[in-house]
């Protein structure tokens, strides 16, 4: 019994160096500052916000964060959920009227016909990002997430990302920020 209490102590703590890679990896600069290697990546600039991992862009689509799920503001079935306005606002100040760099994973568009993309923005009002990013990009479904304003959510096959998604999810929860100060959670 103590040599699989301690083979599964091990496994955790393997766990945790994996999840904690993935973390520096995600912030690190070749990652947060410069498209992916083969990802397919375009520019639009962002004419308003939906909720906290919906947006829409000038150009009329809808764009759907992927690897992430925040609370809802007004959802047929779930209605307004806890820190659903909280995530719209902060989503808003991200991105809204900014020019974002969207990065596709394996999906093009989710049962809903929304666009499915990471978002990066830089944060200066207006600034265009160049081809190769800006030097303080963000990586906006990460910041959400990290704040406690959305959790980490997979959706098969789009899974770059989940990793490192899911260790700032557990990041923000041990440290009680934001929907995970709030609201009352599973």
């Amino acid at each position: 019994m103590r040599k699989r209490l301690w083979l599964l102590y091990l496994l955790g703590l393997l766990v945790l160096a994996v999840l904690a890679t993935r973390v520096l990896a995600l912030r690190s600069p070749s990652t947060s500052q410069v498209p992916t290697a083969g990802a397919q990546v375009e520019f639009q600039r962002v004419a308003s916000v939906v909720d906290g991992d919906t947006i829409v862009l000038e150009n009329g689509e809808r764009v759907r964060y992927i690897g992430i799920d925040a609370p809802e503001t007004s959802h047929p079935t779930h209605g307004k959920q806890c820190y659903g306005e909280e995530a719209a606002a902060r989503n808003r100040e991200l991105v809204e009227g900014k020019t974002v760099r969207l990065e596709k994973d394996q999906s093009d568009r989710d049962q809903y016909d929304r666009l499915l993309r990471y978002v990066y923005v830089c944060p200066q009002s207006g600034y265009v990002c160049p081809q190769s990013g800006c030097g303080d990009e963000v990586f906006v479904n990460a910041q959400l997430v990290a704040e406690g304003f959305a959790y980490a959510s997979y959706f098969p096959p789009d899974r770059r990302h989940y990793q490192a998604l899911l260790a700032l999810e557990l990041q923000a929860e041990q440290h009680h920020l934001g929907l995970w100060n709030v609201c009352h959670t599973p």
